[in-house]
């Protein structure tokens, strides 16, 4: 039986890497400061992102590298439920949707506080 601190730990980590990677610009950064950005386009987005500012890396994939990994990475409940059955790999499956749900409900209502906060 795994405690329960560890579900909720696993959860709020599977809500930071999802908020992260899809509502900061931290991924293209670091991968631009360690010099990266060949290696997972960043360069190419930057100068796509010249002539349309609301462009996102995210978008940007999907219209030029369209792939199942890239609509796997590009869609947050996906990323949720993948990064959930990795982590269930090491705590056990049977905690999967309990896990799943959790780091959604906790990625949404971190967002909900964050676009309350902008007003």
């Amino acid at each position: 039986m795994v405690d329960y601190y560890i579900l909720f730990a696993a959860a709020f980590w599977i809500a930071l890497i999802d908020l992260v990677w899809f509502d900061s610009s931290a991924f293209e950064e670091y991968a631009d400061l360690f010099g990266a950005e060949k290696f997972f386009y960043i360069d190419k987005f930057k100068e796509a992102r010249e002539s349309n500012y609301m462009l996102t890396y995210h978008s940007y994939l999907l219209s030029n590298y369209d792939s199942f990994f890239v609509r796997l990475i590009s869609c947050q409940l996906c990323t949720t439920i993948w990064l959930s059955i990795l982590f269930c790999l090491k705590i056990g499956f049977v905690y999967f949707p309990f896990l799943a749900i959790l780091s959604y409900v906790i990625y949404g209502g971190v967002i909900k506080i964050n676009e309350r906060q902008e007003i």
